[in-house]
Order: structure tokens, then sequence, then C-alpha cells
């Protein structure tokens, strides 16, 4: 996808409850850092790491855990996608 320095806010808005002005914030913030690392693609796993370090860096711990990603290791998520168990 192209860059979307809204959808950045618009998650931020969204998951971390953070008002417009705060997310927007955030959002420039990233949208600087990314600039200015020179990369042409980034993950969204980047960009996620990215937000959380802005997060910390202000101060906004609860929006920080609030934001938290939930993950499953691959080989619990093959399991469960063959129809078996998440814990045997």
């Amino acid at each position: 996808m192209p860059w979307s320095k809204g959808r950045i806010v618009a998650a931020l808005m969204l998951e971390a409850e953070l008002p417009r002005e705060a997310a927007e914030e955030v959002a420039s913030a990233v949208e600087r850092r990314v600039f200015a690392s020179g990369k042409k693609i980034v993950t969204t796993g980047l960009i996620r790491e990215l937000v959380a370090s802005e997060l910390f860096e202000r101060g906004w711990v609860s929006a920080l855990t609030a934001s938290r990603v939930v993950g499953l290791a691959r080989v619990d998520v093959r399991r469960v996608l063959h129809g078996g168990a998440l814990h045997p």
C-alpha cells in the first residue's frame, strides 16, 4: 500500500484512544523517521514499533498498552489452521 500518515492517525485514535491532535503528533514523528531512513518499503511491524517508541518517549504508557498487538507463534497458527487445539 502507498504511504498514508492518515492510517496511522486513525489507528491511534481507534486503538490507543488518543485525541486527534496527539495522534497527528505521533504520526508526524513516525513519518519523519520513516522518510529520514530513506527506505522505500516499510513493514507494518516496523511502523508499529516506531509508533510504540514515540508513545513511550512521550510517556503515554496507557496508549502504548492499549495499542499493543497480540500475537501467536507460527507453530500455534499452523496448528489452529489445521483444526488442532491451540494447546495440545
